[in-house]
């Protein structure tokens, strides 16, 4: 096998000893960079999965979610492939969370990432956004609003922000 990988099945080897230690000679715990604060590190898989968050969904929404997936706006698609995709730190593009479905999710920071269109500015829109940002704060996350302008006018911003935050700054 190449360097850093593992030939045995992943669900057979318990995720301590399949990282302990890397080729590089660091141990997964040890801080290698700005984002060792959230967790260890892999070579492969970025950081460790430490605390993860288990959310409720609506699994009647999976489809939904798929659909948006292959559908996404192209502010939704900037942001993701020229930023979070290879982002070190996992984000969810169209995640599944209770009975709402969220533009990006990443777990380890317990970061939500909306990007709101023309429609967000009407009166009822803004009452849904509310109450659905109500709901996910009381899970425990904080949820991050950019408007479509933002990304296209002031990307690095957006970008600069998601990553401040991101690392606890």
């Amino acid at each position: 096998p190449r360097m850093g990988t593992c030939s045995r099945p992943r669900d057979i080897v318990p995720w301590e000893s399949h990282y302990a230690k890397r080729p590089c000679g660091r141990f997964a715990g040890e801080a290698t960079n700005a984002k060792a604060s959230l967790g260890g590190s892999c070579p492969r898989r970025g950081l460790m999965r430490v605390n993860m968050m288990v959310l409720p969904k609506n699994k009647e929404l999976k489809p939904n979610a798929q659909n948006l997936r292959k559908s996404m706006t192209r502010e939704e698609r900037r942001l993701w492939y020229d930023f979070l995709k290879a982002y070190p730190v996992q984000f969810n593009r169209q995640k599944v969370i209770g009975n709402y479905i969220v533009d990006f999710y990443c777990d380890q920071a317990k970061i939500v990432v909306e990007l709101d269109g023309s429609q967000h500015y009407e009166e009822q829109a803004q009452q849904y956004d509310a109450q659905r940002t109500a709901f996910l704060v009381s899970l425990g996350l904080r949820v991050l609003r950019f408007t479509n302008m933002d990304v296209q006018r002031n990307f690095q911003g957006v970008c600069e922000q998601i990553d401040r935050i991101v690392k606890g700054q």
